[in-house]
C-alpha cells in the first residue's frame, strides 16, 4: 500500500512538472500561434485531472507498465515550438483543434477517472468510447500529427515516435489491468476497435 501512495505521488509530481515546462516553452508562441493555446488547455487539462482524482485507486504495481505509463504521459510535454512550417499552418491548425477536441470529449467522460497509470476503472461505454476503446489517445495521435505538421524539427519528430511507441505500450498494459473486469470483457465484444474503426 505504502508503494503504491508513493507511486501515485510521483505520478502526479512528474506530470506537474511537466506542464510546467509546457506551457513555460508555450506561453510566449500561443500569444502568435493561437493553435499552441489549445495544447496548453489540453495539458493544463490533463494536470489537473491526474491532480484531483481519488487517492488509492488499484493500478498496476509492476516496474514495466508504471514506466511505459509515465512515459507516454509525459514525453508529449518535450515537444517545442519551433521550426514554424507557414505551410502547414492551416493544415496543422486543424488537425489540432480536431484531436483536441475528441480527447477533451473523451476526458469529459471519464470525469475524475482519468489517470496516467494503468488503473482498475469502471468501464466507460458512452460519447467517443462507443466508438473507440481509447478515444483519448487517438485525439492525442491527431494532435501529435498537427502539431508535426506546423513545426517539422527533428527533435519533436524524434518525441512523438517515442510517444506512440509508448502510447502503444501502454495501451496494451491498460487493458491487461482493465480485462480483469468482465464488464470490459464485454465492452471488448461491443466496441472491437482500439483507436482506428475497422484498422486496430
Amino acid at each position: 500500500m505504502l508503494l503504491r501512495h508513493f507511486v501515485d505521488l510521483a505520478d502526479r509530481f512528474i506530470l506537474l512538472c511537466g506542464g510546467i515546462a509546457f506551457w513555460w516553452h508555450f506561453a510566449p508562441a500561443a500569444l502568435v500561434h493561437p493553435q499552441y493555446f489549445l495544447m496548453m488547455l489540453e495539458t493544463g487539462f490533463v494536470c489537473i485531472m491526474t491532480t484531483i482524482r481519488p487517492f488509492g485507486r488499484p493500478f498496476a504495481t509492476r516496474l514495466w507498465p508504471i514506466v511505459i505509463a509515465l512515459l507516454a504521459g509525459n514525453l508529449l510535454m518535450w515537444v517545442r515550438p519551433e521550426g514554424y512550417n507557414p505551410g502547414g499552418a492551416t493544415l496543422g491548425g486543424i488537425l489540432i483543434f480536431v484531436g483536441f477536441a475528441f480527447s477533451s470529449c473523451a476526458k469529459i467522460a471519464l470525469n475524475r477517472r482519468f489517470s496516467i497509470l494503468p488503473a482498475a476503472i469502471s468501464v466507460q461505454d458512452r460519447g467517443p468510447y462507443a466508438l473507440i476503446r481509447h478515444p483519448v489517445y487517438a485525439g492525442y495521435f491527431v494532435t501529435y500529427l498537427g502539431f508535426l505538421i506546423t513545426n517539422p524539427t527533428i527533435w519533436n519528430f524524434s518525441i512523438y515516435v517515442l510517444a506512440v511507441i509508448c502510447q502503444i505500450l501502454r495501451i496494451n498494459e491498460e487493458e491487461k489491468v482493465l480485462d480483469l473486469d468482465p464488464k470490459y470483457e464485454a465492452y471488448q465484444r461491443k466496441v472491437r476497435f482500439r483507436l482506428v474503426p475497422g484498422v486496430y
